[in-house]
């Protein structure tokens, strides 16, 4: 069984959150992405006819806190032009509201947004420990392997804070149980991140991969490493290029060089094109 595999094996274990058709996105992007981002209620709804066949609505919403895009306004009128999936709001509904302000319609809701639910209010439905902005700091609570975060909106198909509060490690497999995807896995105390024999993954001390390999315990598969972490290989240079983070050159078994540049190496404007991640020939 591959690495892939077993993630698709384990995917139902954490949540139903693969239900929106929205790719995951990272909770800082989304922030820096959207103008008002509130803590609102729905005090009344307006059916808005448009000569395009759009159903829009309108909302006066009571806002409870802003979270970005502070004003001293108590309720605002925002305009929702697309169906989201799960989020159909009534009088009453409380909801964490991501707001674009455009020039056509005004204050607009984006598909992001989210209706509170549980004991999960708008701010832990944010994701970010401190907010960008400095305000409303969200303590992370010290995390088990058998910690599980209620409050994590079904758009995202893993916990994107889910790092945030473990000291002590987690094993590879029980990222995996926690929907955590191949390529954010993370090894702890210096460990770095193998694919055993039998495709599964595990953190070993870089100091003993070349005894392992001879054991032929793990694979010898630094390539599909490379493209696992969404990189391009090299194979005369044994170098890996445009990985998806800085961070998993050392996760996959690398050194972290500086920057380098080759033919088979096309965006130049990625931050990771800084740098180079090389293994051993």
């Amino acid at each position: 069984m591959s690495i892939s595999s077993l993630s698709f094996a384990y995917g139902g274990v954490s949540t139903d959150r693969t239900v929106y058709p929205i790719p995951d996105i990272d909770p800082l992007e989304l922030w820096g992405m959207n103008d008002v981002i509130i803590d609102g209620t729905v005090i009344d709804k307006e059916f808005l006819p448009d000569e395009n066949g759009k159903e829009i609505f309108g909302y006066n919403i009571k806002v409870n806190e802003y979270f970005k895009g502070k004003q001293n306004a108590k309720i605002i009128y925002v305009k929702q032009i697309h169906a989201f999936l799960n989020f159909h709001l009534e009088k009453d509904d409380n909801a964490l509201f991501y707001i674009k302000n455009t020039s056509e319609f005004g204050y607009v809701i984006q598909s992001h947004s989210v209706k509170t639910f549980g004991d999960c209010d708008a701010r832990n439905l944010i994701e970010i420990s401190q907010l960008p902005n400095g305000e409303y700091f969200r303590s992370s609570p010290t995390k088990s392997e058998s910690y599980f975060d209620p409050c994590v909106a079904n758009y995202f198909s893993y916990d994107p804070d889910f790092f945030k509060g473990i000291v002590n490690g987690i094993t590879p497999l029980k990222q995996i149980l926690f929907g955590i995807p191949i390529e954010k896995i993370r090894c702890f105390d210096n460990l770095v991140l193998i694919q055993k024999h039998d495709g599964t993954p595990a953190c070993v001390k870089e100091q003993s991969i070349p005894r392992l390999m001879e054991r032929n315990w793990i694979k010898d598969n630094t390539k599909q490493q490379c493209e696992t972490f969404s990189g391009i290989w090299n194979e005369d240079f044994a170098t890996c290029f445009d990985f998806s983070d800085d961070y998993n050159c050392e996760n996959m078994g690398g050194k972290l060089e500086g920057r380098a540049y080759t033919s088979e190496q096309p965006d130049y404007s990625k931050k990771s094109d800084s740098f180079v991640c090389e293994f051993r020939k």
